[in-house]
């Protein structure tokens, strides 16, 4: 006579295996994402925002001065922990740790397609299709990881909603808004699903399927995950006396205006657009959109089909009425969305197609994405073919704007690097340098900090008296343009003699 195992102990041990395969699953595709990452990731100082990020985290500055939505403080914290504890420069160390949390929002895409459709190769496919979206890989590695930071947070949230509506424990709706307060403490555009998680929150209680300290405990799991942030904006508010005003910073910065703009703009629409069918140009996003239409009938439940639309729209209405000239930056959240929903596509494919046909879509799918790369090797050549910037082409020192915009892969990519440290030397011992590019002024201070020069001072722009003072006490002044295209203006003593792509005070 042979004994069988109770139903409810059969079902526990085969959804316990099939979580172990997810996981086992994710670990794969995070080291394969990881490798990838890290292998392109940028090895020197950059412009802008990447340059400024590894500034503030080598000096300890959490403020930043253009508002405190800017300040990051949760990314900032790590970063400036592994910078003490690692002996790695920080312009190497910072795009390998935001290397490691684009690789987990990539895991995440893969598990939860795994987890919604219970297919490998959809999850797999959609994970593969972010991996190489252009923008997400670009992002992904230089120094300021905020962008790929709140793509892996906002996954995990997602991941937890999913989590929920598949088995209804309470555990799943505090770890929800944990990690919706994590992502507040890397980047408030996390804001945008916590309507989304809130109504989740609501139904649940409303339901009967947790109890009413769930909103008590779910609003204090969300505080603890937003403390680096909101203890900081509290603190902040506390010493100015200005509540209103830290209030306005912590939610928009310096750019109330742009944030809370009410009309699309058509060249950043536009702009966004190019770059998502440039992230995507193979079949995600009309997998993506055969997620959408037949998601329901795919098997993903009904909560996670409006929760995952609702944040996707929230999140599109958002950015693309955000007026920045890099709006299409802020996508990546985005892009993780149309991910999973491509997955869910390649999954209704698999199921609802005819086996032969479904297999061959899947196959041209995987090749489609495999050669994603192969793309981007020509593309910065193309557009320069066809002077596709125009006149948007910044030529900045020692800057390939094509192979700056159009390639994903940070490493290779020195000129920032190339122009600071070609800055320094030719300042030499108490020299001058007149950055008049403020965005390529972060690489000069860094550069400066990282050889420990007292003596170097940097100016924002060519003052007549500095600069007389300066010839006539024999001090180098060395000048930064914003474009090598443009000459600059005669100085008021000497002439300004060009050395490489910089220029030089000779008598």
């Amino acid at each position: 006579m042979t004994a069988s195992l109770p139903t409810n102990l059969t079902a526990s041990t085969a959804t316990s295996a099939r979580a172990s395969g997810i996981w086992r699953g994710w670990l794969l595709v995070f080291i394969a994402a990881s490798a990838l990452y890290a292998m392109t990731a940028s090895r020197t100082i950059g412009w802008q925002d990447s340059g400024q990020f590894v500034l503030r985290v080598v000096r300890g500055e959490l403020a930043n001065p253009l508002g405190l939505a800017l300040t990051h403080p949760l990314y900032f914290w790590i970063c400036r922990t592994c910078v003490a504890l690692l002996p790695i420069e920080p312009p190497v160390l910072l795009p390998l740790i935001a290397a490691m949390l684009g690789a987990t929002a990539v895991a995440n895409v893969y598990g939860i397609v795994k987890t919604v459709t219970r297919r490998t190769v959809p999850a797999v496919l959609a994970a593969g299709s972010l991996a190489v979206a252009h923008t997400f890989w670009r992002m992904t590695t230089q120094a300021k990881g905020i962008d790929p930071m709140a793509a892996a947070l906002l996954t995990f949230e997602l991941w937890s909603l999913i989590q929920w509506d598949r088995t209804r424990r309470p555990v799943w709706l505090i770890v929800m808004f944990l990690l919706n307060g994590l992502g507040l403490a890397s980047l408030n555009m996390a804001l945008l699903t916590l309507p989304v998680i809130g109504i989740v929150l609501i139904l649940a209680v409303s339901s009967g399927e947790a109890g009413w300290a769930m909103f008590l405990i779910s609003g204090l799991s969300w505080l603890v995950g937003s403390s680096a942030f909101t203890g900081y904006v509290a603190y902040v508010a506390w010493t100015s006396g200005d509540v209103i005003g830290t209030i306005r910073s912590a939610l928009f910065g310096n750019y109330s205006s742009a944030v809370l703009g009410q009309h699309f703009q058509l060249g950043f629409t536009l702009t966004s657009l190019a770059f998502t069918i440039l992230s995507f140009p193979n079949l995600t996003l009309p997998a993506a959109l055969l997620g959408i239409v037949r998601g329901r009938r795919a098997g993903v439940p009904k909560l996670t089909y409006v929760a995952l639309l609702s944040a996707l729209a929230i999140h599109l209405l958002f950015v693309l009425r955000y007026q920045i000239i890099d709006q299409y930056t802020f996508l990546l959240p985005a892009y993780s969305m149309i991910a999973i929903l491509a997955g869910v596509g390649f999954a209704a494919v698999e199921v609802q197609f005819p086996a032969n046909a479904g297999s061959a879509i899947l196959a041209v799918a995987a090749v489609a994405i495999g050669l994603t790369p192969i793309l981007y090797l020509v593309v910065p050549a193309t557009a320069r073919h066809f002077h596709v910037l125009g006149a948007q082409a910044n030529h900045k020192p020692y800057r390939d704007d094509y192979r700056y915009l159009f390639s994903p892969w940070g490493r290779g990519e020195d000129s920032a690097n190339r122009m600071s440290r070609e800055a320094v030397n030719l300042a030499g011992q108490g020299g001058y340098i007149i950055a008049e590019d403020a965005m390529g002024e972060f690489a000069i201070d860094y550069q400066i900090a990282h050889r420990n020069l007292r003596n170097v001072e940097v100016l924002h722009s060519a003052d007549p008296i500095v600069i007389m003072a300066a010839a006539k006490s024999g001090r180098h002044v060395v000048l930064v343009t914003p474009s090598i295209e443009t000459p600059p203006a005669p100085p008021p003593l000497g002439r300004w003699q060009r050395v490489g792509d910089l220029y030089v005070l000779q008598d």
